[in-house]
């Protein structure tokens, strides 16, 4: 997390982030092992639902944008 951190400023201002405790790349689609991943401590499931509910908020939020 924390080279994700020192990156962070390459990103544009409005970036929204979204954290997942207990996720891992492996999960967040169905990529199989990701080396360096790490255990999941949320099941896959809850971890997309995660990740779908934030995407489809920002998606419904920019329909409402001009």
């Amino acid at each position: 997390m924390a080279r994700v951190m020192a990156t962070r400023s390459l990103l544009p201002k409005h970036t929204r982030w979204v954290e997942i405790a207990g996720g891992n790349h492996s999960q967040f689609g169905h990529y199989g092992h990701q080396l360096f991943d790490g255990n999941a401590t949320v099941t896959r499931e809850a971890q997309q639902v995660i990740a779908r509910d934030a995407l489809f908020e920002r998606l419904h939020a920019s329909l409402k944008s001009p």
